[in-house]
C-alpha cells in the first residue's frame, strides 16, 4: 500500500472509495462547495453591502415565509 501525503487539510465525508476514479470526483466535489470565485465573492460582498445601506428594501426569511400562501 502506498502512502499519499497532501500538504493542504482536505475533510473527507466518506474514506472508503471503490478505486481511484471515484477518490477523486470525491475531491473535485469538495473542492467545488468549497471554494468560490473572485467573481462570485465579489457579487456577494455587493449584495451584502446593499442588504446593510438599504435594510428597508429587504424582508427577512420569516416575513418571506409567512407571505407564502399554501394550498
Amino acid at each position: 500500500m502506498t502512502t499519499i501525503t497532501i500538504d493542504k487539510e482536505i475533510k473527507l465525508t466518506k474514506t472508503h472509495f471503490k478505486d481511484l476514479e471515484e477518490f477523486q470526483l470525491h475531491i473535485l466535489q469538495i473542492q467545488e462547495q468549497s471554494e468560490l470565485s473572485a467573481q462570485h465573492k465579489s457579487i456577494l460582498d455587493a449584495r451584502l453591502e446593499d442588504a446593510d445601506k438599504n435594510p428597508s428594501y429587504f424582508i427577512s426569511l420569516d416575513e418571506l415565509k409567512s407571505s407564502i400562501l399554501r394550498k
